[in-house]
């Protein structure tokens, strides 16, 4: 987000840098949030005018991805979006690697988080327009192709 941050066009973006520039980066966001999270036993607390739900949120921060990932035994294939803004597209291979053999990783050019190629510049504000889209075809064809290969 805030490598985006400053080329995000229009309003939008002028309304954002305005509001980060008041309240902290998202970085400083985040943290002030995980520390909140760690400090009360709150079933749920306020975060601005949301409510959140803190033990949800607790409860996953408990988790170790690696140690659950290393007890998969089923083939596995993970698509990864070269333009995801919300998982490192990286991190298919890290767990491809923990899962082991039966796993594929594959990484698709243009691809955002929500499964839909934006050409473009990608930032948050493209999700409206994107949405609009149907998923991608080359994630429905690899996907199609990885489950033929698994048929044998």
């Amino acid at each position: 987000m805030e490598k985006v941050l400053p080329e995000v066009p229009g309003i939008g973006g002028m309304l954002l840098r305005a509001y980060t520039r008041i309240a902290g980066s998202p970085a400083h966001l985040q943290a002030k949030l995980l520390r909140r999270l760690r400090a009360t036993s709150a079933p749920t607390i306020r975060q601005g005018f949301r409510r959140l739900p803190a033990q949800q949120l607790r409860d996953l921060m408990a988790l170790d991805p690696a140690a659950i990932y290393a007890k998969v035994r089923a083939p596995a294939l993970l698509v990864s979006g070269a333009k995801d803004l919300q998982c490192n597209p990286a991190d298919a291979e890290r767990i491809a690697a923990i899962l082991g053999p039966t796993a594929e990783a594959v990484q698709v050019p243009d691809l955002t988080h929500i499964l839909r190629k934006d050409p473009g510049r990608h930032t948050f504000l493209s999700y409206a327009r994107l949405l609009k889209q149907p998923m991608d075809p080359e994630v429905v064809s690899r996907v199609g192709v990885w489950l033929e290969r698994l048929r044998g």
